[in-house]
């Protein structure tokens, strides 16, 4: 295969979560804490692309650490909803391991729910989650998730390809020399689809090419 390792976000990338899961219970947040403040889901996406999403949250809006919780308390409450993986994906990565790939997650989200998402929809765990619960100077988008994983499995950066829908992710991957992919089967604005188009060392508009990338086919 052209690649030993797969690193993956988790939301909008294998997930169609923004729209269904983490956007409404943000605006459910908002409503409580900045009942002034109103926002759409592009506006949202855009500022999660840049400047990301704690930044939006400290920076742009503000939070206290007690608002920051709650509104963390109030999305792990909404991470319960059960989401399939977008078509496509399941296939794709059942494939890359069967062929002796080595799949990871390194993504903002939950990594308990990372797991059952995976183990629901794709039928296995991936090898390493790395996700929210790690300390804020580990967290994506720090490189340490990424050179953790080349570190346990002892890979060159040219033998993995990580996938993200949005800047943080794909800028962290490359401060590790990694290559990038754009999840351009996941609908954005303007803004962010041609930063992604523009920085990425493959844009793939669909899943089909995403296997076509991996094994050569």
């Amino acid at each position: 295969m052209k690649f030993k390792c797969l690193i993956l976000d988790h939301d909008d990338t294998v997930l169609d979560s923004t729209r269904l899961i983490h956007f409404p219970a943000f605006q459910e947040s908002l409503a409580h804490l900045r009942p002034d403040v109103t926002m759409t889901l592009r506006q949202y996406e855009d500022y999660c692309f840049e400047p990301g999403f704690e930044e939006l949250c400290y920076d742009v809006l503000k939070f206290t650490p007690q608002e920051m919780k709650y509104q963390e308390d109030n999305w792990l409450r909404h991470l319960k909803k059960e989401i399939p993986f977008f078509a496509g994906i399941p296939a794709v990565l059942q494939r890359f391991r069967a062929e002796g790939g080595i799949v990871c997650v390194v993504s903002l989200s939950d990594e308990e729910k990372i797991k059952a998402d995976y183990k629901r929809c794709a039928h296995f765990v991936p090898e390493v989650v790395y996700g929210w619960s790690l300390p804020d100077d580990q967290r994506k988008p720090n490189v340490y998730p990424v050179e953790a994983i080349l570190a346990k499995y002892d890979l060159d950066p040219k033998e993995v390809l990580y996938i993200d829908d949005i800047k943080p992710g794909i800028e962290m991957a490359q401060k590790a020399g990694v290559k990038t992919a754009a999840a351009g089967w996941v609908e954005k604005s303007d803004k962010v689809a041609t930063w992604m188009a523009n920085h990425v060392d493959y844009y793939l508009t669909s899943t089909q090419q995403l296997a076509q990338l991996l094994f050569n086919d």
